[in-house]
């Protein structure tokens, strides 16, 4: 089975399985009470994609965003 995420765009963590990874004790009590932390994979395969730290009240921001679809590259991949 293949499985493409970001279609069009390179916002590729809609595509993949959100979760929040056990981390162990010292990381934990070590971590700013304001951050979290939340882990990527690809639901085909599970393989880890990302670990982001970010603020509790913050989603995960994307690394690099691009709308595909409308560029000349979008339009050469079809």
């Amino acid at each position: 089975m293949t499985f493409r995420a970001a279609q069009g765009s390179t916002r590729w963590r809609e595509d993949a399985a959100r979760f929040a990874p056990q981390l162990p004790d010292q990381v934990v009590s070590s971590l700013h009470p304001d951050l979290t932390v939340t882990s990527w994979a690809c639901p085909v395969s599970g393989h880890l994609l990302a670990v982001d730290v970010h603020r509790h009240d913050r989603e995960p921001a994307h690394d690099l965003e691009l709308d595909l679809a409308s560029s000349v590259l979008g339009e050469l991949l079809g």
